[in-house]
C-alpha cells in the first residue's frame, strides 16, 4: 500500500485486532511456507535450476517484504513514536522490499519466455543470464522509489503508517503504476504470449498428453498470478477512490488494505509448492516419509492399527 490515512473514521479496536491478528498469522505462514522452499533449493541438488535460482530469489525478497510489512503496521497499530526522517527511511525501504518481490514475478516470467520460445538462444538459458535478471530487479526496485526519499513529504503522524499522504496524488498515482500495474502487465503479456504460443503449436501439430498437460499448469499460473496481483492491488485502490471523494474509512479497512499484499503471499507460496513439479514431488515424499514414520510408531504401541490417511 503507497498512500496514507486522510479520512479515516475510527472503527472498534475488536475489528482492527480481527485484521491485525490475519495479518500476522499470514505473516508466519508465509515465513514458514517460504523457508520450505528456501531449504528444498539448498538441500537438493537437482533442484538448483535458473528457474528455481528464480523462485529462490523470490523467497528471498518476501522475506524482507514481510519484515517491514510487520514494521510499518506495527507502528501504526502500537502507536511506536517515530522521527521524521526514520520515517521517511522505513517507507522508502517499504517500497523497495514491495518492488523487490513485485518484480522477482517478472523474471521469473521472463525466464519461463525464454525457456519456452527462446530456447535455441543457449545464452538466455544459463546462470549468468538469470543473474543479470536479479541484478536488473534489484537496480530498478532501489530505483522506483527514490522520490520518497529524496522529498520530505512523508511524516511521522499518530495513527498514520509511513506512506505517501493522499495530497500527493500524483506521486501515489506513479508509485502503483510502477510498483502494481506495470509488473502484472509485464507478466501477464508475456504469459498470454507462451500461452497462445503453445496452442498454436497444438493447431498444427499433435501434442503428447505431457505438453498438454503442461499447456494447462500455465493457465493456471496465469489465472495465479492474476489473483495474487489483483487482490494485492484492489484494496488500495479502493482506498485510493474513497480518499479522493472525501469518503470516511475504518481503521480496519486501511490496515487490511496495507496488509492485502502480505496475505497474498501465503497463495503465491502454495501454488510454488503445488505447480512447481520438483518441489511438489518432494513434498509427496517427506510427507510419505513421515506417515510411514508415524505409522511405524502407531503400530508400535497399537499392533492392530493402521494408518490410511497418507496415500
Amino acid at each position: 500500500m503507497v498512500v496514507n490515512t486522510t479520512n479515516v473514521r475510527l472503527s472498534s479496536s475488536i475489528d482492527v485486532s480481527i485484521v491485525y491478528i490475519l495479518f500476522v498469522l499470514s505473516v508466519l505462514i508465509s515465513f514458514l511456507l517460504s523457508f520450505f522452499i528456501i531449504i528444498s533449493i539448498i538441500f537438493t541438488k537437482t533442484f538448483l535450476s535458473p528457474i528455481n535460482i528464480l523462485i529462490y530469489n523470490t523467497c528471498i525478497t518476501t522475506f524482507f517484504y514481510l519484515i517491514m510489512s510487520i514494521l510499518k503496521i506495527s507502528a501504526f497499530y502500537n502507536g511506536f513514536v517515530l522521527s521524521d526522517s526514520w520515517c521517511q527511511i522505513q517507507a522508502y525501504l517499504s517500497y523497495v522490499c514491495l518492488d523487490l518481490m513485485m518484480y522477482s514475478y517478472v523474471i521469473q516470467a521472463i525466464s519461463r519466455l525464454f525457456f519456452t520460445i527462446f530456447y535455441q538462444y543457449q545464452y538466455l538459458l544459463n546462470y549468468k543470464c538469470h543473474l543479470i535478471l536479479i541484478i536488473c530487479q534489484i537496480f530498478l526496485s532501489f530505483l522506483i522509489p527514490l522520490p520518497s526519499i529524496i522529498t520530505e513529504d512523508i511524516q511521522f503522524l499518530p495513527l498514520k503508517m509511513c506512506v505517501i499522504p493522499m495530497k500527493n496524488l500524483f506521486e501515489i498515482l506513479y508509485l502503483h503504476t510502477l510498483s502494481y500495474f506495470t509488473p502484472f502487465i509485464v507478466v501477464a503479456s508475456i504469459y498470454i504470449v507462451i500461452l497462445r504460443r503453445g496452442i498454436q503449436s497444438s493447431m498444427k501439430f499433435h501434442r503428447s498428453g505431457h505438453q498438454i498437460r503442461r499447456d494447462v499448469e500455465l493457465l493456471r499460473t496465469i489465472l495465479i498470478v492474476f489473483t495474487i496481483f489483483i487482490f494485492s492491488a484492489l484494496p488500495s485502490v479502493v482506498y485510493i477512490a474513497l480518499s479522493i471523494q472525501n469518503l470516511s474509512t475504518s481503521n480496519a479497512f486501511y490496515i487490511f488494505a496495507a496488509a492485502a499484499s502480505p496475505i497474498s503471499t501465503v497463495f503465491e507460496k502454495l501454488s510454488i509448492i503445488i505447480l512447481n513439479k520438483d518441489i511438489r514431488k518432494m513434498t509427496k515424499n517427506r510427507w510419505r516419509k513421515l506417515c510411514y514414520i508415524l505409522r511405524l510408531n502407531s503400530n508400535r504401541i497399537q499392533p492392530f492399527t493402521l494408518s490410511k490417511n497418507c496415500y
